[in-house]
């Protein structure tokens, strides 16, 4: 069973890390060519290229952010298309009686909020964590180490064990052998 969570994990994460960067790239170029065009869509020069590449760099953490949200929420959904080593996630409607077949944004949406939120819990939970340890290990600050590479793969283990977990936390979610 535990390559069966480790496998949609493997999906869940390449699922998200693909889809965010590139469609936080992609919303960044968009941005940046509407300022352009905005502002006088002037003569491309060296100077003006340079901008421009320097006004898509600065947009593209906020369109990263923001796609990242998407794409998790999107990923969530897929989650129940999975099948791996003789197991699969099943969504039922609310009160258990029947199965859904067809997992539509709606009804991702719901087990999405209690990953979302379990996200937020264990991520800040990680985050004490790794402050405590780098306070008794290290004579640097506590939070020297702390940057949005260590966020990302704080947010991605708590994924993991959202996905194991989630059965027991979410009542509309059943793990069932296929």
């Amino acid at each position: 069973m535990f390559t069966f969570f480790l496998r949609l994990w493997f999906h869940f994460v390449a699922y998200v890390t693909v889809y965010s960067l590139l469609w936080g790239a992609v919303l960044a170029v968009v941005i940046t060519a509407i300022t352009y065009f905005l502002k006088g869509a002037i003569a491309l020069d060296a100077d003006v290229q340079k901008v421009l590449l320097e006004l898509a760099i600065f947009y593209f953490p906020f369109t990263w952010g923001v796609s990242f949200l998407v794409s998790m929420f999107m990923a969530t959904r897929t989650l129940f298309y999975r099948k791996a080593n003789g197991y699969m996630y099943e969504l039922y409607n609310c009160d258990r009686s029947e199965k859904i077949l067809d997992v539509t944004l709606d009804d991702a949406l719901v087990v999405w909020r209690k990953m979302l939120f379990g996200i937020i819990w264990l991520v800040t939970l990680e985050v004490l964590l790794g402050m405590i340890l780098s306070f008794m290990l290290s004579p640097k600050s506590p939070l020297f180490w702390f940057n949005i590479y260590y966020l990302y793969v704080f947010i991605m283990i708590a994924v993991f064990v959202l996905i194991a977990v989630m059965p027991f936390r979410c009542r509309r979610v059943k793990l069932i052998e296929c």
